[in-house]
């Protein structure tokens, strides 16, 4: 049984791609971006500005942002957590404490919040933090829940999210029903799993 369970949001706890191709697609209109949204979406996981660079667009960063950003947010009733996520995470929260590392901003993320029961932390992508797959966010989490890399694991969908967790010697659980297309030896098919973790 685990101290502490991390989870990654988008994938994970939500259903969000309806919302980032509705907010990618704005942005190709509206900057003159010729770059197809399943394009954008193999990279997601990683820090919004690396993903751009991981594309080849070097420039208008913030102003790229502001954009997908603020689509995001006018359209959150596209995101939607998946089936019975908030039911789990209430039995898991009578034994265990609960976070999440997300590359998600800490604006938007607030927003989806509002969806499920309280966190005992939540860590978003910061100045002073490299974002995944370094182990920053996950280090600083495990610290701040006061718990140690052992009595942790972490849940993702992305490759990102599981060298996160190799990085920082925290254990893993990759789960199927998210984004991602991994290998991992640590699977589980549906997050009701997490209740024998």
């Amino acid at each position: 049984m685990k101290e502490l369970i991390v989870f990654d949001l988008d994938g994970v706890l939500v259903d969000s791609k309806q919302n980032m191709k509705t907010s990618w697609t704005t942005v190709m209109e509206r900057k003159g971006i010729d770059i197809p949204f399943e394009e954008y979406f193999k990279h997601i996981g990683k820090p919004f500005e690396v993903i751009l660079m991981d594309l080849g667009i070097s420039k208008n960063h913030k102003s790229i942002k502001k954009i997908y950003d603020k689509t995001s947010k006018t359209n959150m009733e596209l995101i939607k957590p998946f089936n019975g996520i908030c039911e789990t995470l209430l039995m898991l929260q009578t034994r265990s404490k609960l976070a999440i590392v997300t590359s998600k901003s800490e604006d938007r993320t607030k927003m989806v919040l509002k969806l499920f029961p309280k966190f005992d932390y939540v860590c978003c992508p910061s100045e002073n933090m490299k974002g995944k797959p370094h182990s920053d966010q996950l280090e600083y989490t495990i610290e701040k829940c006061k718990s140690t890399p052992e009595k942790t694991v972490y849940v993702g969908d992305m490759m990102v999210d599981m060298q996160c967790a190799e990085n920082c010697g925290v254990e893993f659980i990759y789960a199927e029903w998210g984004y991602g297309d991994i290998k991992c030896k640590n699977s589980i098919q549906n997050h009701k799993e997490l209740l024998l973790v």
